[in-house]
């Protein structure tokens, strides 16, 4: 066996792909929560039957991923609250130490005498690091479940290469106890021992029967997850067997080999070549892996088939191709083009020259790849981030007023209104102010109608925030303008006597309104539009008290504009009324008419020097 390298030599063998890997995704570090995070934010531990909940009742599409999400964010926010940096270390940390197992095991599998094995086991991870479909869970904290699943299965493979070399049976439970923690991380931990059972069947024939005990618990995981769990009915998470599969094959392979969407991150003329050289290096690695299965060296068959195993269950999903998904399987890829690599610089000019202008066509295309997603996870976090907490500044300033938000862009609301942000912080009154024209899911929790609006306005119940790029900004006052302006345009024909957003039309004479209703005086006048359509009437709707009928019937007379309309006789005392008067030609689409009210009699209750006439609710033209 070779000597050791030095231990600075030694430490930065493997320091420096995971300093790498922060230089690409410092950005990951920096983004905020997004989307399912604050659902899993929320998750309540202060009883044990919430905990009991919180961890395990099904979730999101009928998972229940114990360590990689329910305790994940238990732990993290209970000791760090909404602090998304937190997180962020822990994916990076997880995903460095992924990079090590990576360096390890390739150096393990090419065999420590091997030429090639330190400088495909440096290569690597690099390769890995450059894969910008690390991006997503490196920026979004709910995506960790794919770096902790990495680590699960790099680490129990690492374990059993060990049980291989050393027959110790300590490392092969090891291996079994990381392989059942996995089942709390990740559904597809139960092809764990399909890797095995390849590998050994490439390279260590006697050994299969040791993965046989291990199908058990995978077997018994697939029976459970799919007859006793719940599904979600959504179609995204349907399974479809169909003429589709090819294509989503062809779409996971080409992400996978190298930057094949450039077009989405740099500029749509980048589409052909993107692809082309995307396409170049798999012909390349598939020449590469040819040649060495013709020597009978049957590695090859483990690393492609690492990406065939890992991504046969996600084929079906063709309604959720997510780039993340190709997280772990494309590690078979780069372990594979390393050695290529490794091989190359020691053979011919052109096949060094193609080794390093497939690198660098891939390095490059990632560099921007990775760019631009970890850009929009960046921009669009940091943008939520400034909202919520302006916004939750002005709850600690208001803490009992509702809160109503202007100029929420569609793309602001999709970053993560739907989970409700704003109960991190324990705002529950919060809705998109009636003119908001944000879209989404769950758009409906957000909505309020303009008079409830109008109403908690003029009551100072309520406080009114626009946002503007990332600055959130009071606009109460201007908003209460525009808001009644809205109301009284939208309902001209209608005026509510209750509704504080009315009391514009009202003319001087009206008493105060109480309990959704108005007292008028002997006469009142108020404004209303006119009518829109021919035989439309003049409507008031009110309440007649018994009082005003112990002298006989009552007469409510009505005149538009001076004009005469005609009495309508009150007989039922302590009912409801509903009287309809005719309305005279030429009205139609007068913008405002006057409407004056007189009842024949009015009566003055004990103790109140008001002389009172009808109780009335509302007046319209329909």
């Amino acid at each position: 066996m070779k000597a050791q390298a030095p231990g600075a030599r030694q430490s930065a063998y493997y320091i420096i792909p995971s300093l790498v890997l922060i230089v690409l995704y410092w950005r990951g570090l920096n983004s905020w929560f997004m989307a399912d995070d604050f659902a899993w934010l929320q998750l309540d531990a202060h009883t044990f039957h919430n905990l009991f909940d919180s961890l395990f009742a099904p979730k999101a599409q009928g998972t229940v991923r114990l360590f990689s999400e329910r305790l994940y964010f238990l732990i993290l926010s209970g000791i760090f609250g909404p602090r998304a940096l937190p997180f962020h270390l822990c994916a990076m940390a997880t995903h460095c130490f992924n990079l090590v197992l990576s360096s390890l095991i390739i150096q393990r599998l090419l065999g420590p005498d091997h030429p090639d094995s330190r400088l495909a086991g440096f290569l690597a991870p690099l390769l890995w690091a450059f894969s910008s479909m690390i991006a997503v869970p490196l920026s979004w904290a709910s995506a960790y479940n794919q770096l902790l699943f990495d680590a699960c299965i790099l680490g129990g493979f690492w374990l059993f290469l060990r049980f291989i070399d050393t027959q110790d049976p300590r490392f092969y439970w090891a291996q079994a106890v990381i392989f059942l923690f996995g089942f709390g991380v990740l559904e597809l931990n139960v092809l764990y021992p399909a890797l095995l059972a390849l590998y050994t069947l490439c390279r260590a024939p006697r050994h299969f029967r040791w993965t046989l005990p291990l199908f058990i618990p995978s077997a018994a995981f697939t029976a459970l997850h799919f007859f006793v769990i719940p599904k979600s009915a959504s179609p995204i998470y349907k399974l479809y067997l169909d003429s589709a599969l090819p294509e989503t094959l062809w779409t996971y392979l080409r992400w996978s080999l190298g930057p094949s969407r450039l077009n989405e991150y740099v500029v749509e003329s980048l589409k052909w070549p993107g692809l082309i050289g995307s396409v170049c290096i798999g012909i390349g690695l598939l020449i590469f892996a040819a040649a060495k299965i013709r020597q009978r060296n049957w590695l090859p068959i483990f690393f492609l088939g690492w990406w065939v195993l890992l991504m046969l269950p996600l084929l079906p999903l063709k309604n959720h191709l997510t780039d993340y998904y190709v997280t772990l399987p494309s590690l078979g890829f780069c372990w594979l083009g390393a050695w290529a690599i490794s091989e190359a610089w020691k053979m011919g000019d052109a096949w060094k020259y193609a080794a390093v202008s497939c690198t660098l066509f891939y390095a490059i295309g990632s560099l921007f790849q990775i760019d631009g997603i970890t850009s929009w996870y960046y921009d669009r976090t940091r943008h939520l981030h400034a909202v919520v907490e302006q916004v939750n500044e002005a709850h600690r300033r208001s803490p009992d007023k509702t809160i109503l938000l202007t100029g929420v862009s569609t793309d602001l609301y999709s970053t993560g209104f739907q989970d409700h942000p704003f109960a991190i912080y324990g705002i529950d009154k919060i809705f998109l102010a009636p003119d908001s024209i944000a879209e989404g899911a769950g758009i409906d929790s957000y909505k309020i109608g303009a008079s409830e609006a109008a109403q908690a306005l003029q009551h100072d119940e309520a406080i009114v925030l626009s946002i503007s790029g990332n600055d959130v900004m009071d606009s109460t006052d201007r908003y209460k303008m525009v808001l009644g302006a809205q109301a009284l345009a939208q309902n001209a024909r209608l005026v509510n006597l209750a509704d504080p957003a009315y009391s514009s039309r009202l003319g001087p004479t009206w008493y105060a309104a109480e309990n959704g209703f108005r007292w008028m005086p002997k006469r009142a006048t108020l404004q209303i539009g006119g009518p829109t359509a021919p035989n439309q009437r003049l409507h008031v709707f009110g309440y007649c008290p018994g009082t005003l009928l112990a002298k006989g019937p009552l007469e409510l007379s009505a005149r538009i504009n001076g004009e005469e309309l005609g009495k309508q006789p009150l007989r039922k005392s302590d009912e409801s009324f509903d009287l309809a008067f005719p309305l005279p030609d030429g009205l139609s689409g007068k913008y405002s008419l006057e409407v004056t009210l007189e009842v024949s009699r009015t009566f003055q209750a004990p103790a109140d020097p008001r002389q009172l006439g009808l109780i009335i609710g509302s007046v319209s033209i329909q």
